[in-house]
């Protein structure tokens, strides 16, 4: 009888013991999913007043956009929308400056993508199927376009899309994460 009790008392010893080892464990893994959380949120607090401007985002975009791009393509960028008409028009004029001075793409014209602005969604921004018909209307391989969305009206995304025209394939996209 001594045996079958002190064998009963050593089971509930290690039965609870177990059982504060699994208390203890998911304590601990709680603390540490709170801390990723909070630590991911001290980045993202990081990140917003890092000083990133739409300068950083629209070089990192474009060099990024750039490189996926295969080389001596003919490139139609048609615009950056957004809210402020004149960031995003400076944003496209920024993206041609840099297409053109990397010399690895054929950069065409813009004179002639005015017929953009009327295949624009309600919200502003290029529809794929309308931009793969303006690439293909001007002779273009690839077009580049993009749109700038705004986040509680202080942190800002500059998304950019390079399609290939002749597949409608989406070749490159990425989105830049500015402050403003």
């Amino acid at each position: 009888m001594k045996k079958l009790q002190s064998c009963f008392l050593w089971t509930a010893f290690y039965t609870t013991a177990s059982l504060v080892l699994l208390m203890v464990i998911f304590a601990l893994s709680s603390c540490a999913t709170k801390a990723v959380l909070s630590e991911s949120f001290i980045d993202q607090k990081a990140l917003d007043r890092s000083g990133i401007t739409i300068v950083d985002a629209v070089r990192e975009g474009g060099v990024m956009i750039a490189g996926k791009i295969p080389a001596k393509q003919r490139i139609a960028v048609l615009g950056v929308t957004g809210r402020d008409e004149h960031e995003a028009s400076w944003a496209s004029d920024e993206l041609i400056q840099l297409l053109v001075s990397a010399r690895k793409h054929t950069v065409l014209d813009r004179r002639g993508l005015d017929v953009s602005m009327a295949l624009k969604t309600p919200t502003g921004e290029i529809e794929e199927r309308s931009a793969k018909d303006i690439g293909y209307l001007i002779g273009a391989e690839v077009v580049l376009y993009g749109n700038i969305s705004y986040y509680q009206n202080r942190i800002r995304f500059l998304s950019l899309k390079a399609m290939d025209v002749r597949s409608g394939d989406i070749i490159a996209v990425t989105s830049e994460r500015f402050a403003g």
